[in-house]
């Protein structure tokens, strides 16, 4: 689990151009050894729209909703439900309850990546299909699921000196595995009849990246012998090399519901690539640190909060490290500031666009020894210092919405919520109003931490299955991936008290505006005209408390004077000229020699440039910074020192 919260799409309509199947899923919840739920057990996933493209080709369903879709009491502990779907891939979970604190943890050998997106999948076709499986497993209650994996990477059939060429040292269509899988005791008693004893051709391998292959088998509890095979009869199977062959042939022993065997190297008891030594570190300056500790979670060990062995240790100056080996390739992960997901006190990281991979760290790990080293919720090693605490305001236009009979005023509930709350997203979750009937809703929050603030908004009765939620419509337009099916919004805080943009529910700009492609507010998600156009010179308004006098200028970009905010007495700080064509001028009045470090975001929070300023004296001091490589636009220049900190909007032409 990555983030705790929902994540259904509001559906808007589609046509459905092609015959849907029916297919049933069945979760035994009773044999997991599990109370069901008083809240009912449910099904969530991306049913509706399952490329996440805005188009819903499923509109009876939602997408990732922990209650939208409750399945049916069997009477025995298990529980169904039959969607139609259009033949698709699709990605779920169950739920025993109906929010994301009790979704199912799925084993790694039945997710979609071994070591990445820990959905479960299913390929639907032409023909009805049936899903059945003990809850939080990857098989029915009371057998046992194995993943048989070898490494092709080292063969060398051909004699060439180069290995593991697919075609030349061996056919990727034509791997198998034969075993003793259907009699494991010898004793002419079928265990296991949907596979047979030692047939060199049954039993096909399946790719799974980076030359290695495999297949999931369904097993009752037992001793098996088996062997990898380089083709399809006997005389091209792996050869006994090692102290995992018993008897001349692999052996796992099947205890357990869910086992994930090594992918050794094709005849040896090895694995093809030595791991990696990775060193992990995070600086938790502007953090107060969990008294449970400093964690780190991710899809290279089971997204494990509290993992003992993935625990991490102070070595100093608010640095916690963690030295690990892990195995060659692409990973996700987050540092926890504590043992669990709980999203209070900041324990979730809210990754920054900049860095952020399907909602978490991206990490790929090569042959060399490396360092992965971050501050705390940002993409620099070095933190930034956050932006003081202020006010935000959000607005969105609910027009569309009402229009559509999406939402009820008087009956709904619309809500913001938002990663940096406290506590986050639905817990912490803000009822926004309309006070002048002009379907424009807002919230103001005082907002501390980060200065990337990511956010969406949702409505309807019940906060965790609301009946409309932001996603398809902003996805990466104006979205940050979540990690978990959706899109957030996202917003930079200045520091100062500020008022974002009216949005249109769902979309990118307002509901209304001006419809001419020629003009400075010329909005293209508007579904109706609205207001005036305006053109270079024109008044205009940037949402931010600290600037007056603001007009368009010849870029059509929102400027204004930018006024200095005085965080210290006689430590003044100003920029010129504003905006600028490059070269940007930093005057400043400081009272004691000390370093200075200017950081600049673009408008989705990126960090475009950091440059550090080392041991500038008391007095006045002339800094320049370097802009002319930035894309024309607005920028947020932050200035911080041991006795300052101050934010700016500045615009680069």
């Amino acid at each position: 689990m990555k983030k705790i919260y929902t994540l259904v799409m509001s559906i808007l309509g589609a046509a459905v151009m092609y015959a849907q199947t029916p297919v049933t899923f069945t979760v035994d919840v009773a044999g997991a050894g599990l109370t069901p739920d008083a809240n009912g057990v449910h099904i969530a996933g991306n049913f509706a729209d399952p490329n996440y493209d805005g188009s819903v080709v499923n509109p009876s369903y939602t997408n990732w909703s922990p209650s939208a879709m409750q399945m049916t009491d069997n009477g025995n502990g298990t529980f169904s439900i039959t969607l139609d779907l259009l033949p698709e891939h699709y990605e779920f979970k169950f739920v025993n309850g109906n929010d994301w604190p009790f979704v199912e943890d799925v084993p790694n050998i039945c997710q979609v990546e071994l070591n990445g997106n820990d959905n479960r999948y299913i390929e639907v076709g032409a023909d009805a299909a049936t899903y059945a499986v003990c809850y939080a497993s990857c098989s029915m209650c009371g057998t046992n699921s194995v993943l048989l994996r070898v490494d092709m990477s080292m063969v060398d059939a051909d004699g060439d000196g180069v290995t593991g060429e697919a075609g030349e040292d061996f056919d990727p269509a034509n791997l198998h595995v034969a075993g003793n899988f259907a009699d494991p005791n010898y004793d002419n008693v079928v265990d296991n009849p949907m596979y047979a004893n030692w047939d060199p051709a049954f039993i096909s391998l399946n790719a799974m990246g980076n030359g290695v292959y495999g297949v999931l088998l369904q097993l009752t509890p037992a001793t098996y012998d088996y062997k990898f095979v380089n083709g399809n009869s006997w005389g091209f199977e792996e050869g006994a090399n090692g102290a995992c062959f018993v008897g001349g042939n692999r052996q796992v022993i099947v205890d357990q519901p869910n086992i994930l065997t090594d992918a050794f190297c094709f005849g040896s008891c090895t694995s093809c690539v030595m791991p990696t030594m990775v060193t992990f570190r995070v600086n938790m300056s502007n953090e107060t640190v969990s008294p449970n500790g400093v964690h780190i979670a991710g899809s290279l060990q089971g997204w494990d909060p509290g993992a003992a062995d993935w625990a991490m240790s102070p070595v100093g100056n608010n640095i916690y490290e963690l030295v690990k080996e892990v195995q060659q390739g692409s990973y996700q992960f987050k540092f926890v500031n504590g043992n669990a997901w709980s999203g209070v006190d900041n324990d979730n990281e809210s990754v920054p666009a900049e860095c952020n991979t399907g909602g978490n760290r991206g990490l790929e790990v090569t042959g060399t020894s490396m360092t992965v080293e971050f501050c705390y919720n940002q993409c620099t090693a070095e933190c930034v210092v956050d932006p003081d605490a202020a006010d935000m305001t959000f607005r969105v236009n609910m027009a569309n919405q009402i229009a559509l009979s999406a939402f009820n005023p008087t009956a709904d509930t619309l809500w913001m919520i938002s990663g940096a709350t406290v506590p986050a997203w639905q817990d912490g979750r803000t009822a926004m109003t309309d006070a002048d009937g002009d379907q424009v809703y807002e919230c103001t929050v005082n907002l501390a931490g980060p200065a990337n603030v990511q956010y969406k908004f949702m409505a309807g009765t019940d906060v965790f299955a609301p009946t409309i939620e932001e996603g398809p419509g902003i996805n990466t337009l104006c979205g940050l991936d979540n990690g978990v099916g959706g899109f957030n919004r996202v917003a930079v805080r200045a520091g100062v008290a500020q008022v974002l943009p009216v949005v249109c529910f769902d979309l990118c700009g307002d509901c209304t505006g001006c419809q001419d492609s020629t003009s400075c507010n010329y909005n293209p998600y508007a579904l109706a005209a609205g207001g005036e156009c305006l053109t270079v010179g024109s008044p205009c308004e940037d949402g931010l408390s600290n600037t007056s006098n603001e007009t368009y200028d010849a870029n059509c970009e929102c400027v204004g004077t930018v006024a200095v905010s005085e965080v210290f007495v006689a430590e003044n700080v100003s920029v010129y000229p504003n905006p600028t064509e490059g070269l940007l001028n930093i005057n400043m009045i400081t009272l004691s020699t000390q370093d200075v470090k200017v950081v600049v975001y673009n408008a989705m929070g990126q960090i475009v440039r950091t440059e550090k300023f080392n041991k500038l004296t008391s007095g006045n001091n002339n800094l320049t910074l370097n802009l002319e490589s930035a894309e024309t636009g607005i920028y947020m220049v932050e200035v911080m020192g041991a006795q300052l900190h101050h934010t700016f909007r500045v615009a680069v032409k």
